[in-house]
Formats: C-alpha cells, structure tokens, sequence
C-alpha cells in the first residue's frame, strides 16, 4: 500500500541502524563472560569470516547452481547434521542434578511419570514452565511404556529433531525468499552456527520452540504469496498465528511473532478483509495461547505458594548487566501474596530508573546490550557444563576454563558479529530496494532486541530466532528479488 511504504522504508533504515549499533557495540563493548577477548583479535577473526563469506558467495554466484534432485541432497545434508547432532547430544549429556530450569523441570517430570509425584511449588513461582512440564510428562510416559526410566537420552534424540525440522523451514523460507540457488548455501550456513549445535543435549523451550518460531515465519511467506496474487489466504495466516500461539505457550517471546505478523497484515496486504482477517487470527492466537496456559494451570495440584509476577523480570533487568540476579530473587521472595510482589517490583522498578537517571540508565543499556549480543555460542558452553554426565575430550574445546575452549569461542563470536554486520547489511539493501517481502521477519528480529532490553536477558534468549537473524543476514548475498518461479513452484 502506497500510503504505508514510507513508514516500512522508515523503519528497514531504522533496522540497520540499529544492527549496525549492535555490530559495534559487540566489537567494541565486547562482553563474553568466559574469556575475556582482546578487540583486534576478535575483528581479525570477523574479517576472516566475511572474506570467506564473500568469496563463498561470489564463487557461488558464478558456478553454483540448484540442485537438480534438489530433495535428495537436503534430505542427506539434514541427515548427516541429524546424526551429528545425535553423536554430541548423547556424549554431551547433562542430567537433572542441578538447580537451573531445564533441570527442575525435567526432574519433576520424571517423578511424576515414575511415581506419581505431583510438581512442587516451583510450578507456582514460574506457571510459565508448566506447558513444558506437561510436554516433558508427555514424552516420558511414551517412553516409560517401553520400559525405558532414563528419560534423558529420548529427550536429547526429540531435540535433535525438533532442531533438524526447524533447519527444514528454515531452508524453506531461504528458498521462498531468494530462490532455490541460495537456500542451498543458506542452509550450510545455518549448520555452521555453533550454539545450534551445542543446545542439542538441552532440550528446552529455547530449542523446542524454534519449529513454531520458523514453522509461522514460512507459512507467513507462504500466504504473502498468496495475497499477492490474488488467492485465498485465511487458512495460512490463521496457522501461522496458531504455530505462533502454541510456541508462546512455552516461551513467550515468540508471540513477538504475532505482532510482527499483525504490522504486516494490517500496513501491507490489500484489501479491506485484512481487517477481518487480522481480528480472526489475533482472537485464535489469545484463545489458544492463553488456552493451553489455563489448561495447564487447571490440571496442577492447589499451591500454597504465590507466582512471581511479570514485573519482577523487568526489575532484574535493571540490575548490571541486565542478567539472571539472584539476590533480586530473593527480595521478590521475601513478600508472600502476589500483589505484594507486583506492588513491591513496580517501585523498585521506578527507584531505580530514578537511580540511574538518563546517563546510568544509557551506559546499563549499553553493558546489557552487549551481555546479550555478544556470546556466539548463546551461553550453550556454561549449561554444558552443569552436572554432565559424561567427561569428554569435547568438553576441553567447549567447556569454560578448558585449554582450547578459547577456539570456539572466537570463532562463534566472530560468526555472531557477522551476523548482526550482515543483518544491518541486509536491512539497507530492503530499504534501497524498496523489499518489503521479509518486512514481518525484520520486525520480529527488532522486536526480540528490544524485548530484550526490557526484560531479564540472556544471550540464550536469542536461540529460537536465530533462524531469522540468519535470514535477514543472508540478503546482501542474493540476488535482489529472488522470490518468482523457481522459489514457489517448486515448493
């Protein structure tokens, strides 16, 4: 729509300033919390990367061509990952005597399947876990009915595949948006990026929700397409909304997809039944999602224990480096209604902005911006190292501490600060072509950051989009308006 392209162009600018920023600050401001990097090495290693990615692509663009049994060579490239990840998930095992999340939630799951157990109070701090308890529940009385009471290693094999479909879509939505020549190399560079890779043994809701994430992004191209030449799109849109609202229900970032989604629909499609059709999907996605959150708080037992409100990951936010605080826990913790906590978390929230005044609160959001861009392996090396079952010769290239772990830490440092150079890269050349096709990825990928900033961060917390970040990155290297025939009839 004509009226509304100015402000799309607005923000594609907006997009690569902003991920220039970030490329800098990564550089510059450089924040991994394992090894402490020297600036000159880590731009060496960049640049290392980009000339291989630039000649890579240019030796491509000259040579390369589509595969002609195009589903036969991604079915043995996805195999062959699929059997890699299969080897460094189970050698890399971390089992549920830990403290974190993923093994709270795992451990009460396993009671529950092997005794009857019902979920503790921790359900009633972080109801947000409880869908994730029930998939858990789910998947290891599948298990279970074989016999099986080591849950771990069928986790690691479900994540494994859970990973593979999602680089499946990922290659998909490639195809769709650059055609098939270049899906092929985006994809073998997606299986370059070390942290999906090295979340193979942890299956939580960073990995398990990437299906949703990249499932919603495809079929969001796939009706794109469609409305544009004119075909009916309900049905695809109404599924993107609702892979999007299932995957909110066990982390909630990935409804920044919906809104995403939403901006599109409403600034771009034609037509007045967008209306309709935008007040359709978000009534599915609130139903559905806020659904599957009732259902899953309706079939815990009665705590006695209050949840922690949302607030109080605003507050931690605001905490240094905007990480994971403990201490800040414990002053929640130490009112016991909900609205004590609620009451008490918005004050603190406003003394400390109050606190830091406009410089303090630039100079925290520069410190937290860092902390969440700067970690290539997206903090996959220090859950590795919680209560592992197995020590490896692996863990001396990944583990924290280890002798050669700083290898793989400059390396997927280096590949992160490519991405977000090549994702500033790739939204200039949107706003110079005027390429509006990946705008709902672009607002997600800016939506997530921002969200981010708000709220308690992690570099983890970027995992589930990495197959987006990684589709905004790859724009500067095909060719302009790739999409036609070979990347929709062939699909």
């Amino acid at each position: 729509m004509k009226r509304t392209q100015p402000l799309i162009r607005c923000f594609d600018l907006v997009f690569a300033l902003t991920f220039a920023a970030v490329a800098a600050v990564s550089l510059l401001y450089h924040d991994n919390p394992f090894l402490e990097m020297g600036i000159p090495q880590l731009a060496l290693v960049t640049l290392v990367l980009l000339a291989g990615a630039l000649l890579g692509a240019a030796l491509w663009r000259k040579h390369g061509r589509a595969p002609r049994k195009e589903k036969k060579v991604i079915g043995v490239l996805l195999g062959l990952y699929f059997a890699a990840q299969l080897i460094f998930g189970l050698l890399m095992q971390v089992g549920m005597g830990h403290t974190w999340d993923y093994a709270v939630v795992c451990r009460a799951a396993r009671d529950f399947v092997l005794d009857g157990t019902p979920p503790g109070d921790y359900f009633a701090l972080f109801s947000n876990n409880g869908p994730l308890f029930w998939l858990y529940v789910g998947v290891f009385s599948v298990q279970h009915l074989f016999g099986v009471t080591n849950f771990m290693p069928g986790l690691v094999v479900l994540n494994a595949a859970v990973v593979n479909l999602s680089l499946g879509m990922y290659y998909l939505c490639a195809r769709r948006l650059f055609g098939t020549k270049w899906a092929l190399p985006a994809l073998i560079a997606a299986m370059l990026h070390p942290a999906l890779l090295l979340y193979t043994p942890i299956a939580y809701t960073d990995t398990l929700t990437l299906p949703f994430a990249t499932g919603a992004v495809l079929l969001w191209l796939r009706a794109r397409s469609a409305q544009a030449e004119g075909n009916p799109v309900l049905r695809e849109t109404a599924a993107a909304f609702t892979l999007v609202a299932v995957g909110a229900a066990l982390k909630f970032s990935v409804a920044i997809l919906a809104v995403a989604f939403l901006i599109d629909l409403l600034l771009l499609w034609r037509g007045r039944a967008r209306f309709a059709a935008a007040a359709l999907c978000v009534g599915c996605f609130a139903l559905l999602w806020s659904g599957i959150s009732a259902a899953s708080s309706a079939a815990m037992p009665d705590f006695e224990e209050e949840g922690v409100p949302f607030t109080h990951w605003i507050m931690m936010g605001l905490h240094g480096n905007g990480g994971y605080w403990d201490p800040d826990y414990q002053l929640t913790l130490q009112y016991d209604s909900y609205e004590a906590r609620t009451a008490f978390t918005r004050e603190e929230i406003l003394r400390r902005l109050k606190e830091m005044g406009p410089g303090g609160l630039a100079a925290h959001t520069l410190e937290k911006l860092s902390y969440i861009v700067s970690d290539g392996c997206c903090y996959a090396q220090e859950k590795l190292n919680r209560n592992p079952l197995y020590v490896n010769p692996l863990h001396r290239f990944i583990i924290p501490g280890e002798p050669y772990s700083g290898f793989l830490y400059y390396a997927a440092d280096g590949y992160q600060l490519l991405l977000w150079i090549l994702c500033a890269a790739g939204g200039l050349l949107a706003f110079l072509r005027r390429d509006e096709r990946g705008v709902a990825i672009r607002l997600a990928c800016f939506g997530l950051l921002l969200f981010l900033l708000i709220w308690e961060a992690r570099s983890r917390y970027l995992v589930n989009f990495l197959p987006l970040y990684l589709l905004c990155a790859l724009a500067p290297f095909a060719p302009p308006q790739a999409e036609p025939e070979d990347a929709v009839k062939n699909q």
